[in-house]
C-alpha cells in the first residue's frame, strides 16, 4: 500500500512541474509570432531599426502583391537556402502574395534580360541578387526606371545606390573573418592559396579585399596562389589538384565559399596530404561538419536564412508604404571546431 501511495504522490508533484513550466512559456514573449514553427531573427539596421516581422504585415484584404525574385542561381547550396527561406517568407502571406522566382543561373547577361521580363510582367515590387555587380548594373536600373521599388540582397551591385533597400551583408567582412581564422590557425606564419569565386562577382571581389585588410596584420603570412573557380565544387577541386601537383609548398587554403572548400578538403585527402589549414564561408551543414571532424579548420557562418526571409518582408514594406530603412546589414560569425556545435545545433 505504501508502495502505491508513494507513486501516487511522485504522480501528482510530476504533473504540478509540468503545468508549472507550462504556465512559465506562455508567460514569455513569442519568438515565433507567426506559427511557423521557427524563430524569427530580428534584422536591424545601422541606425537600430528591425526589419517588420510577417505578422506586423498588413495587406489590405483583396489585394494581391505580386512580387519578382531575380536569383544568382538555383544550385549553389547557400543560395538554395535564401531562395527557400524567401519562398517560405511568401508562403506566409497565402494568396496575398503572388511570387515569380528567376533562375539567373549564374550569367549576368541572363540576369539583366529576366529584369526585363520583371518589368513587362509588371510586379509591383523586385528583389534582385546580383551576379555581377557591374554587368548586372542595367538590370537595377531598369527596374528602377520602370517605377518598380527595387530591393537588392546578399550582393552589392555598382549602382545600389538606386534600390529601395538593401538587405544582407558586408562580404569584405567575410573575408576578415575567414583571414582571421587561417591567422590564428597557422600562428601568424605560413603561405596560404585562395580559391576565389566568380570574378567580378561582388561577393568574391569583397571578401578578396578583406582578406587583404587582414593581411596587413600578419607580414609572415603570404599568399602563394590565387584562382578563381567559380563558387564550382569541381572547378575547385581541380584548382586543389593542380596546386597539390605543382608541388609548391601552401600551409592552408581559404575558399570564398564552402562548396569550393568542401572540394579542396576532398581533393587534399584523396592525396594523402595532411595538415592544411581549410577555411570556408557560409556554414552550410556540410562544412560544418568537415569542421567538427577536423577536416576542415573553419568556415564563416551566413545567415541566408535572415536574408531571404528580410528582403521579402522589406519588399512588401516597401509597397505598402511601410517605413524602411536603407541597408540592413546582417553580421558574419567566426565557427570553429570550438563552437561548431552551436551551429549544427540550429
Amino acid at each position: 500500500m505504501k508502495k502505491f501511495k508513494i507513486l501516487a504522490i511522485l504522480l501528482v508533484l510530476m504533473m504540478v512541474l509540468a503545468s508549472c513550466g507550462q504556465s512559465k512559456s506562455s508567460d514569455e514573449p513569442s519568438t515565433d509570432p507567426d506559427n511557423t514553427g521557427v524563430p524569427d531573427t530580428p534584422i536591424v539596421s545601422a541606425s537600430g531599426a528591425t526589419i517588420p516581422l510577417a505578422n506586423e504585415i498588413k495587406i489590405p484584404e483583396g489585394k494581391v502583391i505580386k512580387v519578382g525574385y531575380l536569383a544568382q542561381n538555383e544550385t549553389d547550396q547557400f543560395n538554395v537556402f535564401m531562395s527557400q527561406a524567401l519562398r517560405a517568407e511568401a508562403e506566409k502571406f497565402g494568396a496575398s502574395v503572388k511570387l515569380e522566382v528567376a533562375d539567373g543561373q549564374s550569367q549576368a547577361a541572363t540576369q539583366v534580360s529576366q529584369a526585363e521580363d520583371m518589368v513587362a510582367k509588371g510586379m509591383d515590387v523586385v528583389i534582385i541578387n546580383c551576379i555581377d555587380q557591374n554587368a548586372c548594373a542595367p538590370a537595377v536600373k531598369g527596374i528602377v526606371d520602370a517605377g518598380i521599388p527595387l530591393i537588392t540582397v546578399n550582393t552589392v551591385p555598382v549602382n545600389n545606390d538606386l534600390a529601395t533597400a538593401y538587405v544582407g551583408v558586408n562580404d569584405i567582412l567575410a573575408g576578415e573573418v575567414a583571414m582571421q581564422i587561417m591567422a590564428d590557425a597557422l600562428g601568424g606564419k605560413g603561405t596560404v592559396n585562395v580559391i576565389l569565386g566568380l570574378l567580378g562577382h561582388p561577393a568574391s571581389e569583397n571578401r578578396w579585399t578583406g582578406m587583404q585588410n587582414v593581411l596587413k596584420n600578419y607580414p609572415d603570412i603570404k599568399i602563394a596562389a590565387s584562382q578563381p573557380a567559380d563558387w564550382d565544387r569541381a572547378k575547385a577541386m581541380a584548382v586543389t589538384e593542380d596546386w597539390i601537383s605543382s608541388g609548391n609548398k601552401f600551409d592552408g587554403i581559404i575558399a570564398c565559399n564552402d562548396e569550393m572548400a568542401i572540394s579542396a578538403a576532398h581533393a587534399l585527402s584523396a592525396a594523402n596530404v595532411e595538415g592544411v589549414k581549410i577555411v570556408g564561408v557560409d556554414a552550410i551543414d556540410e562544412a560544418l561538419a568537415l569542421v567538427k571532424s577536423g577536416k576542415m579548420t573553419g568556415t564563416v557562418f551566413q545567415d541566408a536564412v535572415s536574408q531571404g526571409r528580410g528582403s521579402l518582408d522589406i519588399a512588401l514594406a516597401a509597397v505598402l508604404g511601410m517605413e524602411i530603412e536603407k541597408e540592413y546589414v546582417i553580421p558574419f560569425q567566426s565557427v570553429t571546431k570550438d563552437n561548431v556545435d552551436d551551429y549544427l545545433g540550429e
